[in-house]
């Protein structure tokens, strides 16, 4: 699997590409343990990293982290060069 921003992963297997999320939580005897969730496959890495970008968007957007246009286009911005510097793809 491959780290590609915050606590997103990406994988991969012999027909598609593997958009993941590491998610943390407790288990039933109190200890920390973390899964992954799968958030969506794609034919192409280009089409993971745009899905990731407006997925990411989207979280900030429902935890009120951006609450205008102006923010909005910034983070976006933000996000696509974060994502652009690991893999070359825009």
């Amino acid at each position: 699997m491959v780290k590609l921003i915050e606590n997103y992963y990406m994988d991969a297997d012999e027909n598609q590409y593997i958009l993941k999320r590491k998610v943390s939580y407790k288990k039933s005897d109190g200890s920390d343990a973390e899964r992954e969730e799968t958030k969506g496959y794609f034919s192409s890495v280009e089409n993971l990293i745009v899905a990731l970008a407006n997925k990411l968007l989207r979280e900030r957007i429902q935890n009120n982290e951006i609450k205008d246009l102006f923010l909005c286009v910034e983070e976006l911005r933000d996000i696509k060069a974060a994502l652009t510097a690991l893999v070359n793809v825009f």
